[in-house]
C-alpha cells in the first residue's frame, strides 16, 4: 500500500507543468502594447486621388492592364470583346466514320465504319458481359455508337476493370 507510487497525472507536478505551459503559450500570443512601433497608416500624407498613372507603373512603361485581361490586339466593346487579329476557328474534323461497340455472342466487340459504311472489326474486348447489369446488357446488345478514339476510350475504361 505504502510502495506505490502517484501517477504523474494525479500528482501537483502534473498541474504545476500544464499551468506553466498555458502561461507561456499567453506571453507568446500577447500583442505587443507599445503604442510608439505600430504600423499605422498616415493620415497626415497628401496622397494623390487620382490613378492616371497607374497603368504604366510596370518596369517597361508600356504594359496595359486590359491586354492581360482580353489579349493584346484586341479591344473592349459593349457586349464582348472585338478581335483585330486573325480569328482561329477550330476545324472540326469531316465524318470520318464511327466506333459501334456491341455484343456478339456473349462478346462485346468494337467495330470500325468509315464513310462508305465498310465495317472493320477492331479488336474484341475483356468485358465479361454476363457480369453486367441488365441496363448495361440491354446497352450493349442495342450498340453504343462513339465519333472519336477519345470517347471509345472513355467508354472502354468505365466498363473494363
Amino acid at each position: 500500500m505504502f510502495s506505490q507510487r502517484k501517477s504523474f497525472f494525479k500528482g501537483k507536478l502534473f498541474y504545476v507543468v500544464l499551468f506553466a505551459l498555458f502561461a507561456f503559450g499567453l506571453w507568446l500570443n500577447q500583442a505587443p502594447n507599445d503604442q510608439d512601433n505600430r504600423d499605422d497608416v498616415n493620415t497626415d500624407s497628401n496622397y494623390s486621388d487620382s490613378t492616371n498613372g497607374a497603368l504604366n507603373q510596370g518596369g517597361s512603361g508600356s504594359d496595359n492592364i486590359m491586354d492581360n485581361i482580353i489579349g493584346s490586339g484586341n479591344t473592349a466593346a459593349q457586349g464582348g470583346v472585338e478581335n483585330s487579329g486573325p480569328v482561329f476557328v477550330p476545324v472540326e474534323p469531316e465524318n470520318t466514320g464511327y466506333y459501334l461497340v456491341k455484343e456478339i455472342d456473349g462478346i462485346i466487340k468494337i467495330y470500325f465504319y468509315d464513310d462508305d459504311g465498310t465495317e472493320s472489326l477492331i479488336r474484341e474486348t475483356d468485358i465479361a458481359f454476363s457480369l453486367l447489369s441488365t441496363t448495361d446488357q440491354a446497352l450493349f446488345q442495342k450498340g453504343v455508337i462513339k465519333h472519336t478514339p477519345e470517347e471509345l476510350d472513355e467508354l472502354l475504361q468505365d466498363f473494363e476493370s
